[in-house]
């Protein structure tokens, strides 16, 4: 069975404190073929620089990416870009923040062949939640 591309995509917008974190996990997939859109809505934080400071990782990666950064009417109207961009069969969003499972989560999805009339496939979710605490502990009266 031969492997099909698959796309992921990520839309954002000023999202410097996350950005990195979820390119990082695409990044760490093992499987191939790959292809990585990032949709911006021209951030005006460091967004962008990170992103261009993490690109050349992917070709070295042999993932193929596809970077756009320009105003947009909305996350939905994003999505939208990234889905007109993408050349995968399957397509994966991806938001500012998100991580893989780990590593292997795209191999798994994908270790055997899905018939052509599938036309979703989907799969649980892990929600990690941190609580700040103020300084001082919780008042709880």
């Amino acid at each position: 069975m031969s492997k099909e591309l698959i796309t992921v995509v990520t839309v954002c917008f000023n999202a410097g404190q996350t950005i990195a974190k979820t390119m990082q996990s695409v990044l760490n997939q093992t499987y191939r073929p790959l292809e990585y859109i990032l949709v911006d809505g021209k951030s005006t934080d460091n967004t962008l620089n990170i992103i261009y400071e993490l690109e050349p990782l992917f070709h070295e990666k042999g993932i193929a990416v596809r970077i756009v950064s320009e105003k947009d009417k909305g996350i939905f109207d994003a999505m939208n870009k990234g889905v007109k961009l993408a050349n995968g069969r399957w397509v994966n969003f991806m938001n500012a923040g998100d991580v893989f499972y780990n590593d292997k989560t795209i191999d798994f999805v994908f270790s055997h062949e899905i018939p052509m009339e599938v036309k979703l496939v989907y799969g649980d979710t892990l929600r990690q939640k941190s609580y700040a605490v103020p300084v001082g502990g919780i008042n709880l009266s």
